[in-house]
């Protein structure tokens, strides 16, 4: 792990989990529309889970979550749900195991471009041939009503909790970026934006073309 990550990422969410959980109640449209397409039974991951509000959306699903941060693993553990200590960079799962994935926020927390491949390659390395996946990444293009305002793709955001500041890296990806990546490793089937985040859904190589689509990206 690069010492921005530990500093700015890592350490900082160990800080921050129960205040950072009590905010994070709400589901993006995206991700809820992607599960919601997924088959009865199916088995998923959900890499980089934080306090797991993306686990218990649909009980006829098992989705297993993984994560860095360990105080988040225990809200997680106190709420019921499957996770583990886990490394997006250095997946604990066998190759091909899962049916589906997702990762909310997570890969613009890795600092590098090849940190934020390996990240990828892991993910799609989880799914069996054909398995979805879904990333969300803040966007450098902000709502003009977004309180959000950044100066570059490589940024440090304030987090406040009662008297203490701290700041999470984030690379912020500018529009094509993520699709780009993801690319490099499974066939890009839908990408979109959702307030302030741009999402795509990728297919491990291996499975049969689809009119798969989310129909809930917003226009800019």
């Amino acid at each position: 792990m690069s010492d921005t990550e530990q500093k700015h990422v890592k350490d900082v969410y160990e800080a921050i989990a129960e205040h950072f959980s009590s905010t994070r109640g709400a589901k993006w449209k995206s991700v809820v529309s992607f599960l919601g397409l997924q088959n009865k039974g199916s088995v998923g991951i959900d890499f980089g889970c934080g306090n797991g509000k993306y686990l218990d959306t649909r009980p006829d699903l098992l989705i297993f979550g993984a994560d860095t941060c360990g105080a988040l693993l225990s809200i997680c553990g106190e709420r019921g749900f499957h996770v583990l200590r886990g490394d997006i960079l250095q997946s604990p799962f066998r190759i091909g195991v899962f049916d589906f994935g997702i990762s909310v926020a997570v890969i613009h927390h890795m600092s590098t471009v090849g940190r934020r491949e390996k990240a990828v390659e892991e993910c799609l390395g989880s799914l069996r041939p054909g398995g979805l996946f879904i990333f969300t990444v803040w966007a450098l293009e902000q709502p003009a009503d977004s309180k959000r305002v950044f100066s570059g793709q490589d940024v440090l955001v304030p987090w406040k909790t009662g008297d203490v500041v701290v700041e999470r890296y984030y690379h912020v990806f500018v529009e094509g970026e993520l699709e780009a990546l993801v690319g490099k490793y499974g066939e890009v089937i839908d990408a979109g934006y959702e307030k302030g985040n741009w999402y795509a859904v990728v297919r491990r190589a291996g499975g049969l073309s689809s009119g798969f689509h989310l129909t809930c990206s917003e226009d800019r």
